[in-house]
């Protein structure tokens, strides 16, 4: 079965579930640490509906977004139809430009297929910075998260404002991927809504991605959540990563 990870099916619902007024605290961390480096321009890989983008923009930086997820992007724009925005992947981008930083959040790196293609998203990225420029980027500790979580199953419910919806979170470990489902029920203007998501996260063991970011940047700092905390082996359910061009 593929699976291609641009939550196609439930992107009208995703600041919903992922709870907008909680990335205003991870917003905060992000936008001290691009005014530390003084960054102005920034190119956001995995930017989905804006949740980060958005509120970047909002403070004054010259951002822009890059996503594959269709979806994903025509929901940002029915927040903000000017803001620029790049329909690609990842992995394989070229914009003919450079920016003062590059962050790539919320799990986003993983989502690729295979460790290769993380590679040349790095490379890529490189190619798209300016000589001073950083990288902020921030994946899943996924052994702390499969102790905790392995075959889990929660259901919540979400008020809309013509309706509601019922959503079940499913989490497992499948051979080198860790895979999270979301199973949709409810009604929106009396009509029902279904939907189904699968997400697969390639599991990657750390030592590869400090391998594969050091060919190309030099790491200045980890952190260990989505709000910068310090980074804690075995504990953090974050490992971020503040990168500087070599």
């Amino acid at each position: 079965m593929e699976v291609k990870n641009d939550w196609a099916n439930s992107a009208e619902y995703y600041d919903l579930v992922l709870d907008k007024k909680q990335f205003t605290k991870n917003v905060e961390f992000i936008a001290k640490t691009l005014k530390e480096h003084d960054c102005k321009t920034v190119l956001e890989l995995g930017c989905g509906s804006g949740l980060y983008l958005l509120q970047l923009k909002d403070q004054g930086f010259d951002i822009e977004g890059l996503d594959i997820s269709k979806e994903m992007l025509e929901e940002l724009f029915k927040l903000n139809p000017q803001a620029t925005t790049h329909l690609t992947d990842m992995s394989t981008f070229n914009l003919g430009k450079k920016y003062d930083a590059i962050i790539c959040l919320t799990s986003s790196l993983v989502l690729l297929p295979n460790m290769k293609k993380i590679e040349e998203t790095f490379k890529r990225a490189q190619e798209h910075l300016n000589p001073e420029g950083i990288l902020i980027l921030e994946n899943p500790d996924h052994d702390v998260e499969i102790k905790e979580s392995n075959h889990s199953q929660e259901i919540e419910h979400f008020n809309l404002d013509d309706g509601f919806i019922d959503i079940v979170f499913r989490q497992h470990k499948v051979k080198n991927k860790w895979v999270e489902e979301w199973f949709g029920f409810g009604f929106k203007n009396n009509d029902p809504i279904e939907f189904k998501e699968r997400f697969e996260e390639l599991i990657v063991p750390s030592t590869k991605i400090s391998t594969s970011l050091k060919k190309y940047f030099i790491i200045e700092k980890k952190y260990g959540s989505r709000t910068g905390d310090i980074f804690i082996e075995g504990k953090s359910r974050k490992r971020g990563y503040i990168c500087k061009q070599k």
